[in-house]
């Protein structure tokens, strides 16, 4: 027994390439069955991988034998000659509307990641068993999940590694009881009131009753569905390369996103969301509410996450990223110079040189390409400097704005000059709205006032561009 023990272990390390010689490996170690025989596992490979293994008891400061645990653990680990440590959670894991298990859980993490950290450690070793690979699997089932979450527990995560995922529970109790060891016992895996607990005492031996095989069954679907998984992600990493940095978020082409089939739209959309802070995993009914926008394609439309994300539809693509806060403004720009532009990164640049007409390029440059996201970066446009009425200034666009742009004989609202231009929604509360005593005369994206336009008679230029404020 003791020989297939072994053989799981090593089969699963080779795999997964969880080890190289010469590694230090910190071995989280509860005193439990699972990882008792963890260590020992790793304690008998010990010569063959040269590791260095140091045993980590997390007192998560829950239950008052805590202690003697963490003394146990230590007493174990000198037996077999490796140093042990214990680690204490000082948050206070009672916090209203959360689950103190996945409160300790990340409390656990984080204190064997700050030990690894400390001790040079290339591993953090946990006693993951197949039996608790089944239990999360219906667990997901059972709360719903994507062929993501059949994956189930993943053998190696970052320098986590779960040298034990082919092991059964009643293994590991075998192995301690021909250590003469006994293992610790945490009274809280005997209480139904946490799911896993209710899966464990009643759901599995239910599902052992139907089938045998059935953790075998669960480890073959987990393995099965990574080995699909890490395809689908390449995928997605492919199609993600294709979205575009901007404002804070990302973008990306309707004309590229469409052209993708059903699960790889979803998988990229659920891959964008997890760059941000959305607080919990991002869920069927998020990804879909954004599927079901970018269905309709209508321009301007958006989707509210959790956390002040938001994802709007735009003229050729959509945006993602987290809602800007709008700040009223009004300043007066400095003839030549430069101003700090509220609710962006950008500043307003002014300049002033001689010239008419024939000095001044015939580029359209309110024009857009419609292949990259909208950004008023970049853009500028030059004015007659005698036909500016008065102190120039800059805001916000106040709705209900109107003047006559470029080429038209009477007044338009700014509002229908942004939808002509396809000025992305999320932009038009924090554009720079450049006016004189008169009214309007130009903001990036919109066609510069017919009233101020440079002609043959022009003697003096106003250079207006918008940069980024560190240019």
């Amino acid at each position: 027994m003791s020989h297939m023990l072994r053989m799981k272990v090593e089969t699963l390390i080779r795999r997964h390439r969880m080890l190289v010689p010469g590694d230090g490996v910190v071995v989280a170690c509860s005193g439990g069955a699972d990882s008792l025989t963890l260590l020992g596992m790793l304690v008998a490979l010990r010569a063959d991988y040269n590791l260095r293994l140091t045993a980590v008891y997390i007192d998560h400061g829950l239950r008052p034998e805590a202690g003697e645990e963490g003394e146990y653990v230590k007493h174990i680990a000198a037996r077999w000659g490796v140093p042990a440590l214990v680690r204490r959670v000082e948050k206070d894991l009672h916090v209203p509307g959360q689950s103190v298990q996945e409160l300790a859980r990340l409390e656990r993490y984080r204190l064997l990641d700050e030990v690894a950290h400390q001790l040079g450690a290339a591993r953090i070793a946990t006693g993951h068993t197949a039996d608790d690979q089944a239990e999360t699997l219906v667990m997901r089932f059972v709360r719903g999940t994507g062929s993501h979450g059949l994956a189930g527990i993943l053998p190696v995560v970052g320098r986590v590694i779960r040298p034990l995922l082919l092991v059964r529970r009643d293994e590991t109790e075998a192995y301690c009881a021909r250590q003469k060891i006994v293992p610790v016992h945490d009274p809280s895996n005997d209480e139904d009131v946490y799911l896993r607990n209710r899966i464990r005492h009643h759901l599995i031996p239910e599902l052992l009753a139907l089938n045998p095989q059935f953790v075998e069954a669960m480890l073959n679907l987990a393995e099965t569905a990574r080995g699909e998984n890490e395809w689908i992600e390449l995928e997605v990493s492919e199609l993600l390369n294709k979205a575009i940095p901007t404002d804070g978020g990302w973008w990306m082409s309707m004309d590229v996103f469409h052209d993708q089939p059903l699960g790889l739209q979803r998988r990229a959309l659920r891959a964008l969301l997890r760059r941000f802070d959305l607080g919990s995993e991002p869920d069927f009914d998020h990804i879909e509410s954004i599927r079901d926008m970018l269905r309709r394609s209508r321009t301007g439309s958006r989707v509210c996450l959790p956390h002040g994300l938001v994802v709007w539809m735009e003229k050729e693509g959509f945006w993602v990223g987290p809602k800007a806060p709008i700040v009223e403004f009004e300043d007066v720009v400095p003839l030549p110079g430069r101003i700090r532009i509220p609710n962006s990164d950008l500043c307003l640049v002014t300049s002033i040189r001689a010239g008419g007409l024939d000095s001044v390029s015939e580029v359209k440059h309110w024009q857009t390409d419609s292949q990259r996201p909208w950004d008023p970066e970049g853009r500028s446009v030059v004015l007659d400097r005698e036909r500016i009425i008065g102190c120039l200034r800059v805001r916000n666009w106040h709705p209900g704005d109107r003047y006559c742009p470029l080429g038209m004989y009477g007044e338009k609202k700014l509002q229908d000059m942004f939808v002509d231009e396809g000025v992305p929604q999320r932009w038009r509360r924090r554009l720079p709205v450049v006016v004189d005593d008169q009214g309007i005369l130009w903001v990036p994206g919109a066609r510069p006032a017919d009233r101020a336009k440079v002609t043959s008679a022009t003697r003096m230029l106003v250079a207006l561009s918008v940069c980024k404020s560190d240019a």
